[in-house]
C-alpha cells in the first residue's frame, strides 16, 4: 500500500483529494439498494447521490462521503453475513433475537441492507458522533417513516460517561464497524476497540466484525479528511497486527479474543475509491472467548 492515499480522487478538487467533483458511477450493490429499497428511478440515482453527498460533506468531510462510498453497503460482503442475518432474524420483531450495533454508521447504508434482507427493525441500531448523518440517511433512502421504529445513537465512542455508553453498553451481540477503526493510529485503534468491546454483552461468542483500510501492519500517512486539509497518521492493519491489537484489548479489559482476518482488494472497493488500485482492505471477525 502506498504511504499516502492522496490519489483517491479522479481529478483535482478545491475540497481536497478525498472529494470527487463528479461521481460517474456507483457499485451495483448501491444501485440495487437505491432503486429497489428506496424506489429511486434509475436515471435519478446519481443526481440524488450528489445532492445528499454535498449535504453530508458539510457535516463530515471524510473520504467515504466525498468519494461517494457512503451509498454503498458492504456488510453483505462479510463472510459471516448470512449467519449474522439469520441471528438477527431469530426473534419476533427483534424481541428475543440477537442485536447488532452499526458503529460509525454514517448514513446507515449497512442498516438498510440488513432491513432490505429481512432483519427486524429493532434488531439493528446505528451509532455515530455526527447525528446529522442519520437525517441525511433518511433523505438518501427515502425512508423517514422508519424513523420512529429504529434507533440511531449519537455519541463519541471514546466518552465512557457519554450518551452512547449510557444507552448501549453491554447491549449487543454484534458490533459492525466498517471504515471506522482506520480513522486512528495504533493507540487510537486500541482505545476504540476497547470501547467497542464494552458495547457488547459480557459473554462468550459476541463479535466485532467489519472491515477497514488495510496494509502491511504499519503506520502510514493519509489525508486528514477534514475541511482544513493536512495529513494524519493511520495504522494499516493486517491479520497479524490485528491479533496483537486484540491481545492488548484483552489485557486492558480482562478478556480473551480470537481474531480471523484477511486482506483483499475487491473490485467494488476499487470502483468505490475511484479506481485507486493501491488501496486494500482488511476484513475481520473478532470473537470473545
Amino acid at each position: 500500500m502506498a504511504d499516502t492515499l492522496a490519489a483517491l480522487a479522479p481529478s483535482p478538487s478545491s475540497k481536497g483529494a478525498l472529494y470527487a467533483e463528479t461521481i460517474p458511477s456507483i457499485p451495483s450493490s448501491a444501485r440495487t439498494l437505491l432503486e429497489s429499497y428506496a424506489n429511486i428511478p434509475p436515471d435519478d440515482v446519481l443526481p440524488h447521490i450528489h445532492r445528499i453527498r454535498d449535504k453530508a460533506w458539510s457535516i463530515a468531510p471524510y473520504g467515504c462521503i466525498g468519494l461517494g462510498g457512503f451509498a454503498t453497503p458492504t456488510i453483505q460482503t462479510h463472510p459471516l453475513y448470512r449467519s449474522i442475518l439469520s441471528d438477527l432474524k431469530s426473534g419476533s420483531n427483534g424481541s428475543g433475537g440477537k442485536r447488532m450495533l452499526d458503529l460509525g454508521c454514517g448514513l446507515g447504508q449497512n442498516m438498510r441492507q440488513l432491513w432490505f434482507d429481512g432483519a427486524p427493525d429493532a434488531s439493528v441500531a446505528g451509532a455515530d458522533v455526527e447525528l446529522g448523518l442519520a437525517q441525511c440517511g433518511f433523505e438518501l433512502f427515502r425512508d423517514s417513516a422508519r424513523a420512529g421504529r429504529t434507533v440511531f445513537l449519537n455519541g463519541d465512542v471514546f466518552d465512557e460517561e457519554g450518551p452512547l455508553h449510557a444507552m448501549a453498553r453491554g447491549q449487543f451481540d454484534y458490533v459492525y464497524a466498517a471504515m471506522f477503526f482506520h480513522l486512528w493510529d495504533w493507540e487510537g485503534q486500541v482505545e476504540a476497540s476497547v470501547q467497542a468491546s464494552r458495547l457488547l454483552k459480557g459473554e462468550a461468542g459476541v463479535r466485532v466484525v467489519g472491515w477497514q483500510v488495510g496494509g502491511k501492519g504499519k503506520e502510514v500517512e493519509v489525508e486528514s479528511g477534514r475541511h482544513e486539509g493536512g495529513k494524519r497518521k493511520m495504522f494499516a492493519q493486517d491479520e497479524a497486527s490485528l491479533r496483537r491489537l486484540w491481545d492488548e484489548v484483552g489485557e486492558r479489559t480482562g478478556s480473551k479474543w480470537r481474531v480471523t482476518a484477511e486482506n483483499d482488494r475487491p473490485e467494488w472497493l476499487v470502483e468505490a475509491m475511484r479506481g485507486a488500485r493501491e488501496v486494500e482492505r482488511v476484513v475481520f471477525t473478532v470473537e470473545r472467548l
